[in-house]
């Protein structure tokens, strides 16, 4: 069992212990879809034909009188509608790309690179300043390869190298900036669990509530709550015996209201879609990890260009124990750039390039970081179909590549 265990691949929990991500993907193996594309606003050529797409955003949508309340949107909305910190978007079909190239997971050259002399990037042909340029990273899609297969993921880590432009200078040698980033989902969680986990979050504190340890969610909640008091093995025993009740864990539920209202809000949403559930799950990613070298929410930098530097970026605790209790699978990630004002009234291109990127994981609700255990990984496949998940699958092929 050792020398098989051995042969295993595995990663670590949290952020990495340096300005490098070879250790969250030793080797640089495709871990989710290669597809990569940019979110056009005429996208059939057509001022006001906005590429398909249907976003819940988990952490809200940074605008209005509730930001951080969970929000719907889809291309089909009003202009209004589709207002948020991150749209609507600015993309143009004819101009503004995703370059697949050598892969993200990787660089040209590199270990199971797609092209040895042109590394993963995105493309923006830009006039104004604070356009919302948006673009998604390994999106799978019905179309393309394998969706990834993995839960607990709560960031994101890698290298930018923004290229020299034609609106550089001396004083400002990189003219664009990442404003935004979220993790990308589908939720695997069945209406039974939903059902379940809203029950215990919205009675779990009352003295006449007692947790059901045959019920899915009601167990989940149960390990949050565990976690949360430094107590799991009491907690678990209790729940096992069937006397874990709501007057014994009062305080914590109370601790844990704004992950209460959130899911409610979520599960609201996501009913109220009745059939039209083919939609994405986004959360921001707020927190800047340890050594990140890019700050988020400027249009310039000061370092130089053509040279990578190290970003890392993840979710508050709030949404990574929202994510992790709604079974969210890994699909990728979005991100929203822009650049500065472009000199008179010419539009000048700007090139942003993305290698050796990352996912971060939790290895738990409220564990982000952990020592003592690693994650085993999914095998993951590019040409596998996309119907796997919570619900699917029978068994899990684990990752022996390399």
């Amino acid at each position: 069992m050792a020398n098989s265990l051995a042969k295993l691949r595995t990663i670590p929990f949290g952020v990495p212990t340096s300005a490098s991500t070879s250790s969250h993907n030793p080797g640089r193996y495709m871990y989710g879809s290669r597809q990569s594309t940019s979110y056009s606003n005429n996208a059939s050529g057509v001022i006001g034909v906005s590429d398909k797409y249907k976003f819940l955003v988990i952490s809200g949508r940074g605008t209005g009188s509730e930001p951080t309340e969970p929000w719907y949107t889809d291309n089909n909305y009003s202009t209004e509608d589709q207002t948020w910190q991150s749209g609507p978007f600015d993309n143009q079909a004819v101009n503004d790309h995703a370059m697949e190239r050598a892969g993200y997971w990787t660089h040209k050259g590199g270990p199971n690179s797609d092209d040895n002399s042109t590394n993963f990037g995105y493309e923006m042909l830009l006039a104004n300043a604070n356009r919302k340029m948006i673009y998604n990273m390994g999106h799978g899609t019905m179309g393309s390869s394998a969706e990834g297969m993995e839960y607990g993921c709560v960031g994101v880590a890698g290298f930018w190298t923004p290229e020299s432009d034609q609106v550089s200078t001396s004083s400002i040698p990189v003219s664009q900036g990442i404003i935004h980033v979220y993790c990308m989902y589908r939720m695997d969680a069945s209406d039974e669990y939903l059902a379940e986990l809203e029950d215990a979050l919205t009675n779990g504190g009352s003295g006449g509530f007692t947790f059901d340890p045959t019920k899915t969610g009601h167990r989940a909640v149960a390990s949050l709550i565990g976690e949360e008091l430094g107590a799991e093995t009491l907690i678990q025993n209790l729940l096992t015996k069937g006397e874990l009740t709501g007057d014994l864990v009062v305080d914590t539920m109370g601790e844990i209201e704004a992950i209460i209202k959130v899911i409610k809000k979520v599960n609201q949403i996501w009913q109220g879609l009745g059939k039209n559930k083919e939609i994405d799950f986004i959360a921001e990613c707020s927190v800047d990890g340890t050594y990140n070298e890019v700050p988020r929410g400027v249009d310039q930098h000061s370092f130089a260009a053509d040279q990578p530097k190290y970003f890392c970026y993840h979710l508050n605790k709030t949404n990574r124990q929202v994510i992790q209790l709604l079974r969210m699978r890994n699909n990728g990630w979005l991100w929203h750039l822009t650049g500065k004002a472009a000199k008179g009234l010419t539009a000048r291109k700007r090139i942003s390039r993305f290698t050796d990127v990352v996912p971060l994981y939790a290895s738990s609700p409220t564990k982000f970081g952990n020592t003592k255990y690693r994650k085993l990984l999914r095998h993951y496949d590019p040409n596998s179909k996309n119907d796997y998940g919570i619900h699917v699958d029978k068994f899990l092929t684990l990752d022996g590549r390399g």
